[in-house]
């Protein structure tokens, strides 16, 4: 963490350290450190008067951390009971009311048991333009020893109000290493408008018999709930691997899968033009599909510019193995089921970028078309 100073600041950081001279920023880098699955963070001060840089290691203390998510924890907690507790001031001319952003709110109307102000109400956020939204969580969610970082009951509602609102429901995502590691997801994701949820398993055997009670038991705990659950091909996962995971189907025939197919066409490197032995495993992966995640690859890179005349050829390919999932997916559907697809274009390392550090393309225009794109396939076949 990098912060820039006035010299009166600067010298007391210097002086006395970060967690006595700026608490604030201490609590910044503990929960850092937290989400970034660090012990250890360098805080640099600048001194904005003399460009003087001091600089001061910090170790992760978990004792701090859960301290400071459990108050924030709280404060959610209490936001949705409608019962803040007491202010930290007798009057609003306190100067942390002062600057505090809220304090208006906060001050506004009588509130009983305390001074003079309102009961807190949470303002609902513009939504978003997210071409996905993803409520679930997982064990990767919950660092260093168990550690809470969050409601995730109060992420989910959050989310699902902005999609209800555009009329849009939510694709859950999780990444559990057990059976179950998917009981808590599945309990936050059945209260809340959910279209399905993806799996991306957070292990990695190299034995097929030693992934076949993880997903048979998952695929158990899926049967207790009113939404489908998918298995999503995906790298570094129990499913990187285009092989390995015919050798899963082949075990459990009837596994349902989120077929993200840049990565085995990654992952195998197939020649070009692909031939009728790798289309054939392709379409293996697709009778199996319910949905899918909308990327383009070519044979060295997951995801390229489709807007880049060069690479029609990889867009063309992409375009006749979607409708082969989609013909595929129609017949084994329910007459009022939905097929998702997810135009999921990546920052860097997924996207390619100049030496400015930069995406080559406009992801979100990108994303656009691969929404039409799917839709034209849509449209063919209906």
């Amino acid at each position: 963490m990098v912060k820039a100073l006035n010299a009166k600041s600067w010298t007391d950081v210097v002086k006395r350290g970060l967690r006595m001279s700026k608490p604030v920023y201490f609590a910044q880098v503990q929960l850092y450190m937290v989400y970034m699955q660090l012990g250890v963070a360098l805080f640099t001060a600048l001194n904005k008067d003399s460009q003087a840089l001091h600089h001061e290691i910090v170790p992760f203390e978990p004792a701090e951390a859960q301290a400071l998510s459990g108050r924030a924890v709280a404060i959610i907690r209490a936001a949705d009971a409608e019962d803040l507790p007491p202010r930290m001031a007798s009057a609003p001319d306190f100067y942390l009311c002062r600057m505090c952003a809220w304090s208006q709110r906060c001050w506004g109307e009588p509130r009983p048991g305390n001074a003079p102000g309102e009961r807190f109400s949470g303002e609902r956020a513009e939504p978003g333009h997210d071409l996905q939204s993803v409520i679930g969580t997982g064990p990767r969610h919950r660092r260093h020893q168990g550690l809470l970082l969050a409601s995730p009951h109060r992420a989910a509602r959050v989310q699902s109000l902005r999609l209800s609102e555009r009329g849009l429901t939510a694709e859950g995502q999780c990444f559990p290493k057990t059976v179950d590691d998917l009981k808590p997801v599945l309990e936050i994701a059945s209260e809340f408008p959910l279209h399905h949820l993806d799996i991306q398993p957070d292990i990695r055997p190299r034995r097929i018999e030693d992934c076949l009670p993880l997903l048979e038991g998952w695929m158990r705990l899926a049967e207790e709930v009113g939404f489908p659950v998918y298995f999503e091909t995906h790298r570094d996962r129990m499913t990187t691997d285009l092989f390995f995971v015919l050798d899963l189907l082949d075990a459990i025939p009837d596994l349902p899968l989120l077929a993200d197919l840049p990565h085995f066409l990654v992952g195998r490197e197939f020649a070009w033009p692909v031939d009728d032995e790798n289309h054939a495993m392709i379409d293996r992966i697709l009778e199996n599909s319910w949905a899918f995640h909308g990327r383009v690859a070519s044979r060295e890179q997951v995801q390229i510019e489709i807007s880049f005349p060069p690479h029609r050829m990889w867009v063309e390919l992409f375009e006749g193995w979607w409708q082969r999932g989609f013909e595929s997916w129609r017949p084994r559907a329910a007459p009022d089921a939905s097929l998702a697809f997810t135009c999921e274009l990546g920052p860097k390392p997924y996207a390619i970028i100049g030496r400015d550090g930069n995406d080559t393309t406009d992801r979100w225009g990108e994303s656009l078309q691969l929404r039409d794109i799917s839709r034209d396939i849509w449209e063919r076949g209906s």
